[in-house]
């Protein structure tokens, strides 16, 4: 498992993995550094080439999503979750203003309204999922899905483990839909804060 600074590593800091299961990079915390990782993880003669599964957010998507590209080239077979928080860079919300997270937000996952965001936290739109036609080949397939429920999830946690599912074939790439006032339980307590003192 990989993941990358941010919401993405704050929501997966509690996960039970096998010791040397999970990467990530937390001395600088260099957003998008996940998505290259995980191509030497995926590499790695000693991980015997696992399947690396990454963990990232829309805007440090946007900083490396080429290397997606390499992936495909590769024929590495990694999924990569893109947390599509509404085209919004949310931790940079959450350091500037956590009050913001009190409130409800839109009910429209993906919703690119700013409704009350600082506007230099909002990303211009991306379909992330749709990246992976533009980095496929013939011989070198990549599957992009997209997915706003639990139970998609749940359904495609199971189509991971039919190895002869085409989503296996090569890199998949989930855009993982969220609301924009969505954050990791960790950091409720910012938010809880924030909100007293206002």
């Amino acid at each position: 498992m990989v993941s990358d600074a941010a919401f993405s590593l704050i929501g997966s800091m509690n996960l039970s993995l096998p010791a040397g299961g999970f990467l990530s990079q937390i001395s600088w915390l260099s957003i998008g550094w996940s998505v290259g990782a995980a191509t030497g993880a995926g590499l790695a003669p000693e991980r015997g080439h696992a399947r690396p599964m990454v963990f990232v957010g829309d805007g440090a998507f946007q900083e490396t999503c080429q290397e997606i590209s390499t992936h495909t080239r590769l024929g590495l077979r990694s999924v990569v979750f893109v947390m599509d928080n509404g085209h919004f860079y949310g931790i940079e919300q959450m350091l500037v203003h956590p009050s913001y997270y009190a409130g409800t937000g839109s009910a429209d996952p993906g919703s690119a309204d700013s409704d009350g965001a600082d506007f230099y936290n909002v990303l211009h739109p991306w379909h992330y999922d749709r990246l992976a036609a533009v980095f496929a080949g013939r011989r070198t397939p990549a599957t992009g899905i997209s997915i706003a429920h639990p139970t998609e999830l749940d359904d495609l946690l199971a189509r991971l483990t039919d190895p002869d599912d085409p989503v296996n074939a090569g890199p998949l790439l989930v855009r993982v839909r969220l609301h924009r006032h969505d954050y990791p339980r960790a950091m409720a307590y910012k938010v809880r804060k924030s909100s007293a003192a206002e």
